[in-house]
């Protein structure tokens, strides 16, 4: 993700650990490009943690969001 970038993450799941980042990965349904306001994605995805938030690994998770 970019400067600007941000996605709604409904809860948070184990998946995948990719390279040192953890193995967290967000549930989202909403996201906003380059401040451009919000979008509705139509179906939930999910977005790997590391990446849109550099701040993935399993001790790390932010308490105010539930785990799916």
């Amino acid at each position: 993700m970019g400067p600007g970038d941000a996605i709604y993450a409904q809860c948070w799941t184990v998946g995948q650990s990719i390279g040192n980042y953890g193995n967290t990965w967000y549930r989202a349904n909403q996201l906003n490009y380059n401040n451009t306001g919000w979008f509705h994605i139509g179906v939930p995805v999910y977005v790997f943690a590391g990446y849109a938030d550099g701040n993935a690994r399993s001790v790390n998770r932010d308490p105010n969001i539930p785990q799916c």
